[in-house]
């Protein structure tokens, strides 16, 4: 087997100073068992790859790659630590870059079960000042900037070019609040929502951010639209409770759309 300059590099890094002869030779046929070197510029793995720098047992799922376990999971105390980083920067003039791509097909039948492209979870285990089960950011300046869409968070329910079968329930967006038992009670927590609408930073840019909502697309035709203008709506049923500026108000809700 010939490794590549690459592959090279990462072998000669795993081998501590002054290993005897022996353990190079252990090291080497463990290589020889589990990669292969397919081109100049790629090695090839035939089993699960697990990283080792921070301890874990094997991942009990793992597929490609994985380490760690529930019970005994990859650990580390380093103070502003990250298990994975990249940072990485295209110069690319054309074309859809990314920094990482994720397609999934779930191409089984699969009627009790489900899946996703991502999952991402974070646990507390004690009490922090802040914490997000994700933080996906876009950010724009006055010379980094698009001339079509931005947005910091997509999320897209994507329709194929054909009718969907009338079962189970679609959504673009969900947001939620999960209760684990009935001993679940944030009532206590006087600021919490499903979803929170916020401008932050600085009170000068604040004040410019001038709308919360932007509603496009499904414009009246005749009635049974997303967007209905008129005054048709008839009595007030009731209320949703939302809070503005931390404090509660009330959107009223009728029984009929406002075309008539």
């Amino acid at each position: 087997m010939t490794l590549s300059a690459s592959a090279g590099r990462a072998l000669k890094g795993a081998i501590p100073d002054h290993s005897t002869i022996e353990e190079i030779r252990a090291l080497l046929d463990l290589v020889s068992t589990h990669f292969v070197d397919d081109s100049a510029t790629q090695l090839a793995c035939s089993s699960v790859f697990k990283p080792e720098a921070a301890d874990g047992a094997d991942a009990a799922g793992a597929i490609l790659v994985g380490v760690g376990t529930s019970a005994d999971p990859a650990s580390d105390d380093t103070a502003g630590g990250k298990f994975v980083e990249l940072r990485c920067q295209t110069e690319a003039t054309s074309g859809d870059n990314r920094l990482a791509y994720f397609r999934y097909a779930m191409d089984g039948a699969n009627a009790t079960g489900g899946g996703e492209c991502l999952r991402a979870f974070t646990s507390m285990g004690a009490a922090c000042g802040n914490a997000h089960g994700a933080h996906l950011s876009l950010s724009v300046s006055d010379t980094g900037y698009i001339t079509g869409l931005g947005v910091g968070v997509r999320g897209q329910l994507y329709l194929a070019d054909a009718a969907v079968p009338a079962n189970g329930t679609y959504y673009g967006m969900q947001a939620e609040i999960y209760c684990e038992g009935d001993a679940s009670d944030i009532s206590g927590v006087t600021e919490h929502a499903i979803l929170a609408v916020q401008a932050t930073g600085d009170a000068t840019g604040v004040a410019k951010v001038l709308n919360a909502i932007a509603f496009t697309g499904g414009a009246d035709s005749g009635g049974g639209q997303m967007i209905s203008p008129g005054t048709s709506m008839g009595e007030v049923e009731g209320t949703i409770r939302v809070l503005i500026n931390g404090t509660p108000k009330y959107i009223p809700y009728y029984g009929h759309e406002g075309h008539a």
